[in-house]
């Protein structure tokens, strides 16, 4: 493998012998609070690479373009390379994390409909909600990339509320990157989708999610399993990790 040109902190992201393609790695980290909080969970990045694997497949079979190109062993894929947008997305189903500690609201409770926000992407800020005003005034976006990114995330929480709602889950919250391929030049779904990524709670509100190691409240890597099984289960995929 190439020398790494970029680690996050639960990948690294190396250059593949082809250009415009690149390997991403899922490591066995797992961090939260912007990275003050961290550890090294065995089986972690293997469970993550799969479950990103199923739904990046999954988003390209209903029609959302994406920079998943194939899995090429336990802790790599190989996708395409991108310019990611300075911004993040966020969608909102039921209340939680920092939307419920801002407002003073109640851990779960419902919303008459979807909460989207934009997020600056950049640790050193902390990631701070900007208005999409904001965004295009000052170059961040152009107003073509904010309302196309604004009903791609709309679009991609319905996806997956319906996929994750077969898996007896629900799909409480989620983070999104977009970006433009380096190749094309259009705009897809970048980075990952995995409970890293989202809050997926049970029907009882048991946690399948990064939650379990940000808040202390159980296994996380024995909650990614089963996020798997029941993935797999619901895409009548084999289960192998």
């Amino acid at each position: 493998m190439s020398e790494a040109f970029y680690s996050g902190k639960a990948k690294t992201l190396y250059r593949a012998t082809e250009p415009g393609y690149l390997v991403m790695d899922f490591r066995d980290d797992v961090t939260a609070f912007n990275g003050e909080k961290h550890a090294t969970l065995q089986c972690k990045g293997e469970l993550n690479c799969a479950i990103n694997t199923l739904v990046m497949e999954y988003l390209e079979s209903q029609g959302i373009a994406t920079h998943f190109v194939r899995q090429l062993d336990a802790h790599s894929t190989l996708v395409k390379a991108a310019r990611v947008l300075p911004v993040e997305c966020i969608f909102r189903n039921r209340v939680a994390g920092s939307f419920m500690k801002k407002y003073g609201l109640g851990l779960g409770d419902e919303l008459a409909h979807p909460v989207y926000e934009y997020c600056v992407k950049s640790d050193a800020l902390g990631d701070p909600l900007i208005a999409p005003g904001a965004i295009t005034a000052l170059g961040m976006l152009t107003p073509e990339q904010l309302e196309w990114t604004g009903q791609e995330t709309a679009r991609i929480n319905r996806v997956l509320g319906e996929l994750f709602a077969d898996c007896d889950y629900q799909l409480v919250d989620g983070k999104l990157e977009f970006g433009l391929l380096e190749e094309s030049g259009e705009l897809a779904l970048v980075d990952e989708f995995t409970p890293d990524s989202c809050r997926l709670w049970s029907a009882q509100g048991e946690r399948f999610d990064k939650d379990l190691f940000r808040e202390d409240l159980g296994d996380l890597v024995g909650g990614y399993r089963e996020v798997h099984r029941r993935l797999c289960s619901a895409l009548r995929q084999p289960v192998e990790p």
